[in-house]
């Protein structure tokens, strides 16, 4: 009787391993199903983000906290650009993408931006691939928002981050404002009579990664510390004394840093 029972726990023992092991396997298989489902439908938007950590540091930056803002968030920054003759020519050369461009890396000195694969012509009731006014590899004058302000960022270059013959990417990281891109996907919006498609519907097809986007990577190269300073001057000047303080005390503590640096040093 003893020997069946030790029998019997054995057989046991091995059925409830072999089922562990099945589900074990069986999870391996599911997450390879959707390894292979994502990329057969198009790269993750995340993945491509990580190979900006890699970038090479451009040591004339300074840091994005220690920048002070050079304008309001509200101001329409091609035209307030455009109207001192000191920063004309930089209206011509710049590139500003509320809500769809991150700052990463060291420093936050790189930036991930998004763009479009496809856009819907609400005036003609017509979807169309997007065509960039901004082609790869050339170079900008950079500026980013951060709270309710406008920052100069530096001078960047644009790289594709995507494969040449590649459909785009899934959007499925953080820091993208999906309103931001809606705005961008839906030309004529307000000119379009009918309104065939909304808003709401376009976040939902990025979501669920019918609509992909097309990455674009940053790479600062320079800082003009000319146009910095005459930007930050203008604004600085447009203020109240008080809230001129206010605004400005963090990069008046860099330099303060700086300085007791410099002086320790000597």
């Amino acid at each position: 009787m003893e020997i069946k029972h030790r029998r019997l726990n054995s057989q046991l023992r091995d059925e409830s391993q072999a089922t562990e092991s099945f589900r074990k396997d069986l999870a391996e298989e599911r997450k390879e199903n959707e390894r292979l489902k994502a990329s057969q439908s198009g790269i993750l938007a995340s993945e491509l983000l990580d190979h900006l950590t890699y970038w090479s540091i451009c040591t004339s930056r300074p840091r994005l906290q220690n920048l002070a803002p050079v304008c309001h968030e509200g101001v329409k920054l091609r035209e307030y650009l455009a109207s001192d003759p000191r920063s004309a020519e930089c209206a011509t050369n710049m590139l500003y993408l509320p809500g769809r461009s991150v700052m990463v890396g060291e420093g936050l000195q790189h930036v991930f931006a998004v763009t479009p694969m496809y856009v819907y012509d609400c005036a003609t009731d017509n979807w169309r691939k997007y065509e960039r006014s901004f082609p790869l590899g050339t170079t900008f004058s950079f500026f980013c928002r951060r709270k309710e302000f406008i920052y100069y960022a530096g001078e960047y270059t644009i790289k594709e981050l995507c494969p040449a013959q590649s459909d785009g990417a899934m959007l499925n990281c953080s820091g993208i404002n999906l309103d931001a891109l809606a705005d961008t996907t839906l030309l004529n919006f307000e000119a379009g009579e009918k309104k065939n498609i909304s808003k709401r519907t376009i976040k939902q097809l990025y979501t669920s990664f019918i609509l992909k986007v097309l990455p674009l990577g940053l790479q600062c190269v320079g800082f003009d510390e000319a146009l910095y300073n005459q930007l930050k001057i203008r604004f600085e000047v447009s203020l109240p004394m008080a809230k001129r303080k206010e605004i400005f005390a963090s990069e008046e503590e860099s330099k303060s840093k700086k300085r007791r640096l410099t002086n320790t040093t000597v």
